[in-house]
């Protein structure tokens, strides 16, 4: 596979680019080629990527979102861009990437080999401040406070709009309402301590935000297609830890 994949002299440029991280995955997902900075990010060495996969490196609640957006640019070769994602850090808790990921095309057959993209921390992106920087102490205070219920209006006044313009900037940038954002952030934190930690349902369900463990046991089937319970027995944390 990796002799049908272009890579363009220029790529090396990304050696000069510190803050900016290049991946390249084959149909597989497997990583072909990267920048010699991405390794770091994923706290890992060149060696232990090439060859790997994202399931290999990185918890479940993660690659789930890794791997729509990587089997919707292979399938049909549309270009996704400024992707805000939250994203472990090699010495834990969370920090904000902005991505964009493009299909890869076999130079004589013209046929989609590999899917490639860029990464880098969103408040180093300069040209998403107006975008999304505005946005990141209500994003934020929705992180630090996954165990309590942020209110429309607290979350508005973090940053100094009112609550209905709040609701209509954030799903205009990220695509979602306040609420299923929230939403998404609490199945994940669930989903990652049910997958690194001993901690209980009911322990869980608390650090989380549910009002109860049945309240989260509902949510997680929706979500995910099992319950908390199987979802731990399958993806319990096998990678090795950073």
């Amino acid at each position: 596979m990796r002799e049908k994949i272009s890579i363009q002299p220029g790529l090396e440029a990304f050696r000069w680019i510190p803050d900016v991280y290049l991946f390249i995955k084959d149909r597989d997902r497997r990583f072909v080629y990267f920048s010699a900075n991405f390794p770091a990010l994923l706290d890992r060495t060149a060696r232990e990527l090439i060859g790997a996969r994202d399931e290999d490196i990185s918890p479940e609640h993660l690659v789930e979102h890794y791997r729509s957006d990587d089997n919707a640019v292979l399938t049909s070769g549309i270009e996704l861009t400024s992707i805000v994602e939250l994203v472990s850090e090699p010495g834990g808790g969370y920090a904000w990437n902005i991505t964009s990921k493009w299909p890869i095309h076999d130079r004589s057959s013209g046929e989609i080999v590999a899917v490639g993209g860029v990464t880098r921390r969103l408040q180093q992106h300069r040209d998403s401040e107006d975008r999304y920087l505005m946005l990141q102490p209500a994003a934020e205070l929705m992180v630090k406070n996954l165990g309590r219920n942020v209110s429309l209006a607290e979350l508005a006044a973090s940053v100094s709009l009112s609550p209905s313009q709040f609701s209509r900037v954030f799903q205009d940038r990220f695509g979602v309402t306040p609420h299923q954002y929230l939403r998404r952030l609490r199945m994940d934190a669930a989903a990652d301590l049910l997958t690194s930690t001993d901690l209980s349902l009911k322990e869980i369900a608390h650090e989380c935000g549910y009002y109860d463990q049945s309240h989260m046991s509902n949510d997680f089937r929706k979500a995910k297609h099992m319950p908390p319970g199987a979802y731990r027995e399958r993806y319990r944390t096998t990678i090795r830890p950073v």
